[in-house]
C-alpha cells in the first residue's frame, strides 16, 4: 500500500510528510530559531552558537535543520576559521568545505554529548572525520 498521495500537494510529491506538510502552512517554520540564532549572534562566539544550535536541534525539532544550518553557519565557524586564518597565516582564507566539516563535527560531538542521537538524525548535513587527522580531532576535543 502506497502513501504517496499523502506526500502530494498541488501535483507535486515531497520526498517527507513534513516537506508535504510544511507545504500546506500545517506546521510551523523555523522563523522563531532563526530570530533566537539572529539575536545570539550579536552577543555570543561561535562556542555558544554552537551549543545554542545544538540545543535547538535536540530539543526544539526546527522543520528545516539543514536551512537553519546553511543560514547560520558561517557564524558557527567564525572561531575555526579565524583559527585556520592564524595557523596558515593567510588572512584572505575564506569560508570554505573544510571549515564547515570542522563545526558540523563540533556540533555531532556536542550531540553526543547531551543526547543519544547523531547530526545525521537532523537532515542531509554530512560532515567528513577522515578530513582531520587523529591528533587533531584528539586536540580539538580536548580544546575546544
Amino acid at each position: 500500500m502506497s502513501f504517496q498521495h499523502l506526500r502530494t500537494v498541488n501535483g507535486v510529491i515531497f520526498q517527507t510528510y513534513q516537506g508535504a506538510c510544511k507545504e500546506l502552512g500545517l506546521l510551523e517554520g523555523d522563523e522563531h530559531w532563526q530570530n533566537t540564532m539572529s539575536d545570539a549572534i550579536i552577543s555570543e562566539p561561535a562556542t555558544k552558537l554552537r551549543e545554542l544550535f545544538t540545543t535547538i536541534l535536540i530539543f526544539c525539532q526546527p522543520s528545516d535543520p539543514l536551512e537553519l544550518w546553511n543560514k547560520f553557519r558561517d557564524a558557527l565557524c567564525e572561531d575555526i576559521l579565524n583559527r585556520m586564518r592564524n595557523e596558515n597565516q593567510d588572512m584572505t582564507l575564506a569560508y570554505n568545505d573544510d571549515i564547515y566539516n570542522d563545526g558540523l563535527i563540533i556540533i555531532e560531538d556536542k550531540i553526543h554529548e547531551i543526547s543519544d542521537k547523531s547530526l545525521t538524525d537532523f537532515g542531509p548535513q554530512q560532515r567528513n572525520n577522515s578530513l582531520l587527522d587523529p591528533l587533531e580531532v584528539a586536540l580539538r576535543n580536548h580544546i575546544i
